[in-house]
């Protein structure tokens, strides 16, 4: 059998000018990125203080207006509108043909039976074959 022989990679000397020169350019790139990275970030923490300062004082102007509305909502817009859901729920147990309506807006819970619908507690005959 032959024998295979392993022939090692030729490198260049860890002492030659050129690979020094690449090694030093590469070091003063790195320190510049660095540099660079810490500016960028100190930018972006100055941008972001002075975008959260803005808009807490805008937040401040606005939560008087913001205050009366909700008073007015809860004095005058809320009774009004659960007197409406509660006539709505008064008049579905009247007229059961209003049962998909409440249904549908989550004001009864359970689901309506529709005319011509099998009743839900019935169940199927036994020999019935299932769906696919």
């Amino acid at each position: 059998m032959d024998e295979i022989e392993n022939k090692p990679f030729s490198t260049p000397a860890l002492d030659s000018p050129d690979l020094r020169e690449e090694i030093e350019s590469l070091r003063h790139l790195l320190g510049s990125i660095l540099i660079l990275l810490v500016v960028v970030s100190g930018t972006l923490t100055i941008f972001l203080l002075r975008e959260m300062k803005n808009t807490s004082a805008q937040l401040e102007a606005f939560r008087p207006g913001a205050t009366n509305m909700i008073a007015v909502y809860q004095k005058q817009q809320a009774p009004a509108m659960d007197d409406f859901i509660n006539k709505m729920k008064q008049y579905g147990q009247t007229h059961k043909d209003f049962d998909p309506i409440l249904f549908k807006w989550g004001l009864k819970t359970t689901s309506p039976t529709l005319p011509g619908a099998p009743a839900a507690s019935v169940p199927p005959p036994s020999n019935a074959v299932p769906k696919k």
